[in-house]
């Protein structure tokens, strides 16, 4: 008996990659798997690029434009035999490699990246990422400047546990400094170059990777960084998620809580020291608005005002979406916490709105948050409400 079952080009590497399976003969002499019965495959390509447009805005970085180029089938050798081939994405494809090209202009802040990835390096399960890619955002007390370029190689465990190793080379521009600000900020002007290496395991059980009900993500890691400065960086971050009910019509309010360490590990220049506050981070603070303080320059001030980061830091987070007419729209409600090394505890309670916007490969959210601080220094700078709006279309 012969069956028919289509199955989507992108999906076969999911159903066999690093699967160790019984091989049987069939009676006509052909291979076959143990148990299975003799089938006729017919492979269709399902939709795997797509070129968007888009625009957001944000309390953490302002207004922003966005133009993006995915291919999520990407094939670097599969040159166009002609413009017509290129222009209508038939070239370039068929390696199961994903390629993305994104520019983000802003208002508060800018950036580019292009990035290549081969999910199976030599037929094997692992990966290769490389990216290029800059940033650019007007700070408190002086603008910065990022051109970086990374690779990494991860490989795949059966039992979900991953580990990799990855290299960045960066240079950081520090330029236009207010003229009373902290000498931590003045003594970094101009181009610093920075060379680092990481070692860093990580493991993922959720059941959904947009919406996920419950499972866990782990990620934790050492960075040896060189170059004009020596340091390291130590961090990992843990997230749980719970479902807590599902209704009759499967909806679920899910539990997600969340708890992150890092810490610098040397002496380490200002822009890669640690910041708190804002959307994904301790809400109910300004973005950055939760860090150590520097001593004013050229004036006579005693009043430590501009953010120069944190050694370490610690925060804890616990959020609850319970859905109102779909799991696209849900009441979040949240409590954030934090620490880092000067001053005392902070923490703030807030309740805000989700909106998933429906797109190709995955949601887009849409946030509105409001949260009142119920711990705090006297130099933090605080944030009642905070949103991110984005929208592809």
């Amino acid at each position: 008996m012969t069956e028919t079952t289509e199955i989507a080009a992108t999906d076969i590497r999911d159903v066999v990659a690093g699967e160790t399976v019984d091989i049987a003969d069939s009676q006509d002499g052909s291979v076959m798997l143990a148990g299975q019965r003799d089938c006729e495959v017919t492979i269709s390509e399902s939709q795997t690029g797509s070129v968007m447009l888009g625009a957001g805005v944000a309390s953490n970085s302002g207004v922003m434009g966005q133009l993006v180029f995915n291919q999520r089938n990407f094939n670097i050798f599969d040159t166009p035999e002609s413009f017509g081939e290129f222009i209508t994405g038939k070239a370039f494809k068929g390696a199961g490699q994903h390629f993305r090209a994104s520019f983000s202009p802003g208002t508060q802040q800018s950036s580019y990246s292009v990035s290549f990835t081969e999910p199976y390096l030599y037929g094997k399960p692992v990966s290769l990422d490389t990216a290029l890619s800059g940033f650019e955002r007007f700070q408190e007390a002086n603008d910065e400047k990022r051109t970086k370029f990374y690779a990494g190689i991860e490989k795949r465990y059966k039992n979900d546990w991953r580990r990799g190793t990855s290299f960045r080379l960066e240079n950081v521009n520090i330029s236009d400094i207010d003229f009373d600000a902290p000498k931590e900020i003045k003594e970094v002007r101009g181009d610093n170059q920075l060379l680092g290496v990481r070692l860093y395991i990580n493991k993922r059980t959720t059941n959904s990777r947009f919406l996920p009900s419950k499972g866990y993500n782990f990620d934790a890691g050492y960075e040896q960084v060189a170059g004009d400065y020596t340091f390291g960086v130590a961090n990992a971050t843990q997230r749980w998620y719970k479902t807590l009910y599902e209704d009759l019509g499967g909806r679920k309010t899910v539990l997600e809580t969340k708890v992150r360490g890092a810490a610098i590990i040397g002496s380490a220049p200002m822009f890669e020291k640690f910041y708190g506050g804002g959307t994904g981070s301790i809400r109910g603070f300004d973005y950055r608005g939760v860090s150590t303080r520097g001593l004013p320059t050229n004036s006579t001030s005693t009043i430590k005002d501009d953010p120069i980061g944190s050694d370490w830091i610690i925060t804890a987070n616990a959020e609850v979406a319970v859905p109102l007419t779909s799991e696209a729209l849900s009441w979040l409600f949240f409590i954030d916490t934090g620490v880092i090394d000067t001053g005392g505890p902070r923490a703030s309670i807030g309740t805000g709105i989700q909106i998933l916007i429906p797109q190709w490969f995955g949601p887009v959210p849409m946030r509105f948050e409001i949260a009142t601080p119920i711990a705090k220094d006297e130099a933090d700078d605080t944030r009642v409400f905070s949103f991110s709006v984005g929208a592809l279309f």
